[in-house]
């Protein structure tokens, strides 16, 4: 039949419609290739299970086992195939053979073949399915966090506490809305492969890569959810680079945990066909030179230094060694055992002082969820420890976002020339009061050395950014209208310090008060001497 009859038999047979009574749902029959075909529409979507997935109050993570295929064959010659074929294997303590099982019927499932590595041993499945017992997160904990110490040595406990909460966190990542990136940047010899290396035997699926396309992120990714870790990333801010560019618009969607992309893929028709792949994944990135400003924005900052512990600089990774086994085991048991609690905690509030709610959210809020499971379950002060580390490097990034960003330097001048009252208004009349000449204004602005380059019309751009009303008045050009409480209300949006602001405020009161006051007695003295 060909493709035109087949869909002219598919359209008539949409039009074919009963309701079944006793399955209670309407049945569509449609005649194809000569047989009969019966469609069925369900009354809820088919629910997409995942490499990791929460479902109906229980979580799936797919795993890879090394399983022996037995093939009967009808002249007597059976083979055995030996594979490591995926399984899923469940909080409610159930093993599904991915083919075997028929999930197919329930799931939309995702692309899975065969041969991947196994990383929990199939040991350690049989005692976790066999075990009542919840794992001990605080015996979970503190073996990775000593593992990690005894080869990498970072700026500070605080720090080491983050990157093991993060590589836990890849287990659990599709609890969140979004998941940070972890940046580790530093000189050659700092340790940044090393950390990568640590983190590749350590979260879940880990991939380490030098460099990686689109169509190959998006078919690990759905196919495995992999922790995705790019080494030696010193181009990403070549604009010329291809690479680079790919690179970045992943980075970009990666951050958000359900991102999807397009990709076109072969029918089995023989046409191509549009398929929605997942791009969201734990992510991290090692490299000597910066990085894009909107990646930078996403990641929590690892600061690698060149240590000075002669054992930690010995110490090697060593992939095979049986204690990353042991740790994972832990790693997948911890997911299984407590990823309604993570749910849970997910919902309760988190205040951080001085944070925006977007960095809150987006950024820190898997990390402290984490925390503060681990403290609860017997891990002291790691919550705290964590604090401090959000709002050191949220010191920094407002530092460093302050001294690069054009907007943020503009509004630094405007404060400093209405704090001094260096600018001139262009007349006293109502309408004119706080109303400046653009003109004048970028003249001002271009002494500073890192304006000087600054155009009228990009200074419009960044005053329109800054939603800073501006209007021609004639008989003036465009003109600017800046005053004391609109410049304090957008410090307050932009962490920009706006004491000055005030204490003019200040002052203009007193000298106002005091001119009151001053009057007030002339006009009594005035008076008694009538």
């Amino acid at each position: 039949m060909s493709q035109d009859n087949e869909r002219n038999s598919l359209l008539e047979g949409f039009k074919i419609q009963r309701f079944d009574e006793v399955k209670k749902d309407y049945s569509r029959v449609v005649t194809k290739n000569g047989k009969i075909c019966h469609y069925n529409i369900l009354e809820e979507q088919i629910k997409k299970l995942r490499p990791i997935s929460i479902i109906d109050n229980n979580a799936w993570v797919l795993i890879y086992l090394p399983t022996k295929e037995y093939i009967p064959a009808q002249d007597g010659n059976d083979t055995s195939i030996y594979n490591n074929y995926p399984y899923f294997i469940t909080s409610k303590k159930e093993l599904w053979h991915v083919k075997a099982d028929n999930l197919e019927k329930d799931f939309q499932l995702p692309d899975l073949g065969i041969g991947e590595e196994v990383r929990w041993r199939s040991v350690d499945v049989t005692t976790f399915l066999e075990n009542e017992n919840k794992v001990d997160l605080k015996d979970t904990f503190t073996k990775i966090h000593e593992k990690i110490g005894n080869l990498l040595e970072l700026k500070s406990i605080d720090y080491q506490n983050v990157l093991v909460l993060w590589a836990i966190g890849t287990y659990f990542y599709r609890i969140f809305e979004y998941y940070p990136y972890l940046d580790f940047s530093g000189s050659k010899g700092s340790g940044k492969t090393k950390a990568l290396s640590i983190l590749e035997c350590l979260c879940y699926n880990a991939r380490l890569s030098l460099r990686i396309t689109g169509p190959n992120w998006a078919r690990i990714v759905e196919s495995l959810n992999c922790t995705i870790l790019v080494d030696e990333q010193e181009d990403l801010l070549d604009p010329k680079s291809e690479h680079s560019s790919n690179m970045l618009k992943l980075l970009n969607s990666a951050f958000r945990t359900n991102a999807q992309d397009s990709i076109l893929i072969p029918s089995r028709g023989g046409s191509w066909i549009s398929k929605n792949f997942d791009l969201g994944v734990p992510v991290a990135l090692g490299h000597i030179t910066p990085i894009n400003d909107v990646t930078e924005d996403r990641a929590i900052p690892m600061k690698m230094l060149k240590s000075t512990n002669k054992l930690v600089i010995d110490s090697e990774v060593v992939y095979e060694e049986r204690i990353w086994h042991e740790l994972r085991d832990l790693l997948y048991r911890s997911l299984l055992d407590y990823f309604d609690e993570v749910k849970r905690i997910k919902s309760e509030l988190f205040d951080i002082e001085n944070v925006s709610p977007r960095e809150r959210n987006q950024i820190w809020k898997p990390i402290m969820t984490l925390a503060r499971l681990f403290e609860r379950n017997g891990v002291e002060g790691l919550e705290e420890s964590v604090r401090s580390v959000i709002l050191e490097t949220h010191e920094i990034k407002t530092i460093t976002n302050q001294s690069q960003n054009s907007d943020i330097q503009v509004l630094e001048l405007l404060r400093d020339y209405i704090s001094k009252s260096e600018l001139k208004q262009i007349g006293e009349s109502e309408n004119q009061i706080d109303w400046f000449k653009q003109e004048e204004l970028l003249y001002k602005i271009k002494t500073s050395p890192e304006l000087s380059y600054l155009s009228s019309r990009g200074l419009g751009r960044i005053l329109d950014r800054l939603q800073i009303p501006r209007q021609k008045k004639n008989p003036f050009n465009m003109c600017v209208f800046v005053n004391r409480e609109n410049l304090i209300n957008l410090c307050k949006r932009y962490n920009v310090d706006y004491i000055a602001l005030l204490e003019q405020s200040s002052l203009e009161y007193h000298m106002v008060s005091n001119h009151s006051a001053t009057s007030a007695q002339n006009t009594s003295s005035e008076g008694r001497e009538e």
